[in-house]
């Protein structure tokens, strides 16, 4: 076999090889999508302040997917923009948020921790609301926004009360 004959066959392998590996890239960029990039869609809608569209694309991932074909991060993400978008008025997402972060800590405990533990000062909160709410959450229970709501004696124990001494 001559050098040239051998240049010509690798430049033929390797340009089939980059056209695979090309054809794979835009097959998974053009695919119905993942988690991830879903969830992204979702956030980047609620950044431009697109509450609907940004509803509307976790209705359609929540209505789409079970919760076991996301990731640990993707739950993570997903279980704070579902507060987040709960705090817009879409109170109906609590509850799948609260299955989602209970969710997350089956998929991978250590993960989650991590996730939520090194989120913004802003979504603390959210942590704190989804933790309380997941500690007594039995995974096959099915959930409502009903389940979550506070009436005025649970509510006047969840205030601060300061009653003069000042």
């Amino acid at each position: 076999m001559s050098c040239s004959h051998f240049f010509k066959t690798m430049r033929k392998v390797t340009f089939i090889l980059l056209l695979i590996f090309s054809l794979t890239i835009a097959f998974i960029r053009c695919s119905d999508g993942s988690g991830n990039e879903r969830i992204d869609l979702a956030y980047a809608a609620y950044s431009e302040k697109d509450m609907e569209l940004a509803q509307q694309e976790v209705l359609d991932m929540l209505e789409k997917d079970s919760l076991s074909t996301y990731s640990c991060n993707d739950l993570c993400r997903l279980s704070i923009l579902l507060m987040k978008l709960g705090d817009q008025g879409f109170e109906e997402n609590i509850a799948p948020a609260v299955r989602c972060y209970y969710r997350s800590f089956e998929v991978n405990p250590d993960s989650a921790t991590r996730f939520f533990s090194n989120l913004p000062v802003e979504d603390a909160p959210y942590v704190t609301i989804l933790s309380a709410l997941s500690i007594s959450l039995d995974p096959d229970q099915e959930l409502s926004i009903q389940d979550f709501e506070v009436n005025e004696n649970d509510a006047d124990l969840l205030m601060f009360n300061n009653h003069g001494d000042e």
